[in-house]
């Protein structure tokens, strides 16, 4: 078996450039220690073989720890992580970062419920998060424990009382439709959004803004040439679709 010669070891910015006697390698530091890869010395193929893989798992391990540095990440999102960079034999990689606690799908869980919660979204969402991420369902499951239903119906309550703030300048029945929307984003499920929205106490302060919607109609419809009962009917039934009372809207007509 023939030996493998190292010609030259040059220090690059995030590597070594090792040159030897069959081939050009990038070496990661730690191979360089571990293995007192240095000018002359030479290995039998078998030894070098062995610092290749060693190197390649080394190379790939700090890759993650890099990918890392911008969140914590699931078992899934870490194995196609290594895929994507070309790195098939990604289950050594794996095993080192089990061990040293840089991967724990129920710690993970636990922790964008919690995380997702204090942000006050609904359970649903956090799902979503979780499936996105590719944790497994019955760690989702579990890590949904803590999100009970009495913690979702408060948290809607809170969220939609926040909301409805900024919704008082539109009719009820809009501020309904509007808030259910928005609520559904957030990821509440619809039996808590309905128990939430009959709960609620509503101000309705959209007169002026009928009157601003009445004018503007009234202005785009008079350059209709239709009847008078036809532009009547028409600004009704555009003020009705915005969500005002028919009761209501008479009463500026």
């Amino acid at each position: 078996m023939s030996n493998v010669k190292i010609i030259s070891v040059e220090a690059k910015k995030s590597y070594y450039l090792v040159t030897t006697s069959i081939n050009d390698y990038k070496f990661d530091e730690d191979t360089i220690v571990k293995y007192e890869v240095f000018n002359d010395k030479v290995y039998e193929k078998k030894e070098f073989d062995k610092i290749i893989k060693y190197n390649e798992e080394q190379i790939a391990f700090n890759k993650v720890i890099r990918y890392l540095g911008y969140g914590p990440r699931s078992k899934l999102e870490i194995i196609k992580y290594l895929k994507d960079k070309g790195i098939d034999n990604y289950k050594p990689t794996l095993k080192k970062l089990i061990e040293y606690g840089y991967i724990n799908d129920e710690k993970l869980a636990c922790d964008l419920v919690n995380y997702y919660m204090e942000l006050k979204k609904g359970p649903l969402y956090i799902l979503k998060k979780m499936d996105e991420k590719g944790i497994d369902e019955s760690i989702r499951q579990k890590a949904m424990a803590i999100y009970d239903k009495d913690s979702e119906i408060e948290i809607c309550y809170l969220v939609s009382q926040k909301e409805l703030e900024r919704l008082s300048k539109y009719p009820i029945r809009k501020q309904k439709t509007t808030l259910y929307s928005k609520l559904q984003a957030k990821g509440f499920s619809s039996e808590v959004i309905r128990l939430t929205i009959d709960k609620l106490d509503y101000i309705d302060d959209s007169l002026d803004n009928l009157k601003k919607d009445y004018e503007k109609l009234l202005a785009k419809v008079n350059k209709k040439d239709i009847s008078e009962a036809e532009k009547k009917s028409y600004v009704i039934e555009r003020l009705m679709a915005k969500g005002y009372e028919y009761k209501v809207i008479k009463t500026i007509l």
